[in-house]
C-alpha cells in the first residue's frame, strides 16, 4: 500500500492553495497513491487560523477521502485545537508516527 504523507509547516497561504491543496486533491481523485495524509505542523496552523478559505478547503479534502492530522502540542500551542478538531482533523501528537513515516521505505513523505 503506497501512502503520500505531506507535512505542511509553512505559513504560506499561496503554497497551502496552489501546491499542497492541489496535490493532494490530484493524489487522491486520480488515486496516484493508495492513501494520502496531510500532517499540519508549525507554521501552517497559523495560516489555518487566518483563513477561511482554507479552512473550507481542508473540510473538502477530509469528505474526499484525504486524512488530515494536526500535531498536538503545536496546535495547543497556537490555540488552534478546537478550530481544527471542527474542521474534522484528527489532533493528536505526532512526533513518534512522524518517526515511524520517516524510516518506512513504503511511504513518501513531501516536506512544504
Amino acid at each position: 500500500m503506497s501512502t503520500l504523507n505531506i507535512l505542511w509547516t509553512t505559513d504560506s497561504a499561496d503554497t497551502a492553495l496552489l501546491f499542497i491543496n492541489e496535490y493532494a486533491d490530484g493524489a487522491m481523485s486520480y488515486e496516484w497513491f493508495d492513501k494520502v495524509r496531510i500532517i499540519l505542523w508549525g507554521g501552517s496552523l497559523r495560516v489555518i487560523q487566518s483563513n477561511n478559505f482554507i479552512q473550507v478547503n481542508i473540510m473538502r479534502l477530509v469528505h474526499k477521502g484525504v486524512e488530515v492530522v494536526a500535531s498536538k502540542k503545536a496546535a495547543d500551542a497556537v490555540g488552534a485545537t478546537a478550530l481544527l478538531e471542527s474542521l474534522e482533523v484528527e489532533v493528536k501528537y505526532m512526533g513518534k508516527e512522524l518517526t515511524e513515516i520517516i524510516k518506512d521505505p513504503e511511504q513518501e513523505l513531501l516536506t512544504v
